[in-house]
């Protein structure tokens, strides 16, 4: 993990996690680490049996943490994107229920969706702060929002007093840097034990990968790859280079 994107590269031992590659595909097995920040996000939320839980973005983290917040409990699941195409997927990968956070009465959707109340959990995955404030307008009272998405501009004022202080609201933060480093622990696990997780979910047909899957090519069409990512505005949704393609 963290090699970068080169053919090889040499890391510490302990750095590494074997793939038992006749228990699960190669290709699905290369998603352990992305997967790994969705499980953090999810993770951080304690979320119990039983409880609702909002998705807000349907990238492929957003794919990964509908899944995960499922077989954690919870129900019914929400998820927000502005693409039908996502929405759809969400709810393929078993959401109960995908709004655009653009239509008409969306918070109110989203409360009537989850009991009237709101969810009592978010995982924000937008990185957006619009989409931070509406999580706020319709969370349940004393619902934790975890902020898997960078939210690294400020654009949008949000009354915290209102929305966060008043309400009892928990903001947590869910950058990879706050991980358990060697031992896991409930709500703070390590890198590896995600890995091994998803590799066990994925084997036992319980994680789903390859509707996640929108293009496989050669790394020699990184800087494509990245160029689109960059400027498009509903990119591709997960792109896998296949190092065996290369000419």
């Amino acid at each position: 993990t963290w090699g970068g994107h080169r053919s090889h590269t040499i890391k510490k031992a302990d750095s590494v996690l074997k793939i038992d590659d006749e228990a699960i595909d190669l290709l699905d097995a290369a998603f352990a680490h992305i997967a790994s920040f969705a499980f953090l996000g999810v993770r951080k939320l304690r979320i119990e049996i039983g409880e609702s839980v909002m998705i807000a973005g349907m990238g492929i983290l957003g794919a990964f943490a509908v899944q995960i917040v499922g077989l954690s409990g919870a129900i019914p699941v929400v998820v927000s994107d502005l693409d039908p195409r996502r929405r759809n997927l969400a709810l393929r990968l078993g959401a109960d229920a995908a709004f655009s956070p653009d239509e008409e009465n969306f918070v109110e959707k989203v409360k009537d969706a989850t009991g009237g109340a709101g969810p009592n959990a978010v995982v924000e995955v937008t990185g957006s702060a619009a989409a931070l404030q509406q999580a706020l307008e319709y969370i349940a009272w004393e619902g934790r929002i975890s902020l898997l998405g960078c939210t690294r501009i400020s654009d949008v004022p949000i009354d915290f007093y209102k929305y966060v202080h008043r309400r009892g609201i928990s903001l947590i933060g869910a950058h990879t840097f706050t991980r358990a480093k060697q031992e896991s622990a409930p709500g703070r696990w390590t890198e590896h034990d995600d890995y091994r997780t998803f590799l066990k979910l994925v084997s036992a047909d319980k994680l789903q990968v390859r509707p996640l899957i929108s293009e496989i090519v050669s790394p020699e069409a990184a800087s494509d790859v990245y160029g689109r990512l960059a400027e498009m505005k509903q990119p591709p949704l997960g792109i896998v280079f296949d190092w065996t393609k290369i000419r």
